[in-house]
């Protein structure tokens, strides 16, 4: 059995097939994992535990090599090893919730590095909220900073970020679309509050995720958000920032820490401080 790092150069499993001679990539794959199945094997290449790779194919389905990934080793069975053979140990099968971790990890930060992104900017106090912001949460996910998980109890379209776990919760672990991508920028945005960890109102820090939230879905669906008094002011500054040459100050601040308070939702929380404490 020979180690293999995956981290120089531009490596691909065919590359490493053609380097040792393998007749399939799957020969190095199944000797390493155990398994054909595409959730199981991404969730090894993405687990830090094995193979700890970061980023991912050009369609995003797929983890792939990287001078990123850590600890970045892949196993080659020996010359004589084939398929249906003895193998390495294997490491414990994940777990559904383990699977299902490991794709709203990788939808979350694919959010945060797409180029949509680049639509929301704008200072609140001393908070900087853009794309180069906005991609450092997920360099923090990446290095296990910031978890990310599934909640299959939360309500469907719904999103977290706990400041007490630094961690990110998902309805759904494969969010995509405009509206569901927006509600992981609206979160993200609370991240990176955390990371300040200064104290804010709940009124205010809710007021930067919906404005990041309606500036990402705007600029993404080229229409307004609609439903609660929150949503419906962000969308407004929001139009006025992106497209109308508008300044945000704090008549605009008020305005939509006036709708958060008027949102149904936060009625019990209208006078709550946000935990923010930052991120170890």
């Amino acid at each position: 059995m020979t180690a293999h790092d995956i981290r120089p150069g531009n490596q691909t499993w065919e590359s490493v097939q053609a380097l040792y001679g393998r007749e399939s990539v799957w020969d190095i794959i199944v000797y390493n994992f155990n398994t054909t199945n595409p959730l199981e094997i991404n969730w090894y290449l993405g687990n830090p535990d094995y193979v700890g790779c970061v980023l991912t194919t050009g369609d995003r389905k797929n983890y792939r090599f990287s001078s990123k990934a850590n600890p970045g080793k892949i196993y080659i069975p020996p010359a004589s090893w084939s398929r249906g053979g003895p193998i390495p140990t294997p490491p414990p099968p994940p777990t559904w919730q383990q699977i299902q971790d490991a794709a709203a990890r990788a939808s979350v930060v694919r959010v945060l590095r797409g180029g949509p992104v680049g639509a929301v900017r704008f200072t609140w106090g001393s908070a900087r909220i853009d794309r180069a912001a906005l991609q450092g949460v997920a360099d923090l996910i990446d290095a296990g900073r910031i978890s990310v998980a599934w909640d299959p109890e939360m309500r469907a379209g719904r999103a977290a970020y706990d400041s007490d776990s630094n961690g990110f919760f998902l309805s759904n672990p494969n969010a995509s679309g405009a509206e569901a991508e927006a509600i992981i920028v609206h979160e993200a945005a609370h991240a990176l509050l955390d990371l300040q960890g200064k104290p804010m109102s709940m009124l205010e820090s809710e007021g930067v995720g919906y404005l990041a939230q309606a500036m990402y879905f705007l600029d993404k669906a080229e229409h307004h958000l609609t439903g609660s008094p929150a949503l419906r002011m962000a969308s407004e500054i929001a139009d006025g920032l992106l497209y109308q040459n508008k300044t945000f100050g704090h008549i605009e601040r008020g305005r939509l820490m006036l709708a958060v308070y008027q949102t149904p939702l936060y009625r019990s929380d209208r006078n709550r401080m946000a935990n923010f404490n930052g991120i170890p």
